[in-house]
């Protein structure tokens, strides 16, 4: 389930105008430090100056169950989650140096299917934050 939802997010992102630099990237060093979806990156004009993102998506599918007390996709990045794919960002930060002026975002991409087996991607972006 997980690599067609990858894909699914990897169509719906580029469909927004991302352009995609990698896929499943594993931050690792003595132990595993952690893994990210999707890195992209993103170019706009404000003000004239050009701002560069780069993105660092999760992409997170899930059943939708009927009860409330099942989390929904979003709600199942732990904090632990966050913590390993903020340090697979820091790792590849600074393994491509060439990225180091561009602003950096973590959004997620949540699919939540239905019980007909039906998901319409949904974007949050800047979903959280690294202190």
């Amino acid at each position: 389930m997980g690599d067609y939802f990858e894909q699914q997010a990897v169509e719906f992102l580029q469909a927004q105008g991302l352009t995609i630099i990698a896929r499943n990237y594993h931050a690792i060093d003595a132990k595993k430090i952690g893994e990210i979806d999707i890195i992209a990156t993103s170019s706009q004009t404000v003000r004239g100056r050009a701002q560069n993102t780069l993105i660092f998506v999760e992409v997170r599918a899930r059943k939708q169950m009927t009860h409330a007390q099942f989390a929904t996709s979003l709600e199942t990045i732990t904090p632990t989650k966050r913590r390993r794919i903020i340090a697979a960002a820091e790792h590849f930060l600074q393994q491509s140096p060439k990225f180091a002026e561009y602003d950096c975002r973590f959004d997620v991409v949540a699919f939540d299917v239905d019980e007909k087996g039906v998901s319409v991607p949904q974007w949050i972006v800047a979903a959280f934050l690294a202190y």
